[in-house]
């Protein structure tokens, strides 16, 4: 099985417990991006910018990835209260 797989490989124990969200990711890539094109072939899409859209999509997922990557490793700020002074009210008839 996988996790015996795992057991039998000498690497240090973070990248053991990454491996396996790092395969979840890469298949994830993979059929979703095998989804995606199979839909638009089959709507029979003739426009570009539905490609572009879907490469771009990909652009963000990745941003998205390695910004809550950085988010672990940035040290915890204090949060503080902010203090609202100004009240606007809604004129009704």
């Amino acid at each position: 099985t996988g996790e015996i797989f795992f057991m039998t490989l000498e690497l240090p124990l973070i990248v053991m417990m990454s491996l396996p969200l790092l395969l979840f990711l890469i298949n994830t890539i993979i059929w979703g991006t095998i989804t995606a094109f199979s839909v638009v072939l089959l709507d029979n899409h003739k426009s570009k910018k539905i490609v572009k859209a879907m490469f771009s999509f990909w652009l963000y997922l990745i941003s998205y990835i390695v910004i809550n990557g950085m988010s672990f490793m940035k040290k915890q700020t204090k949060w503080q209260a902010i203090e609202h002074t100004s009240i606007k009210k809604i004129k009704t008839n």
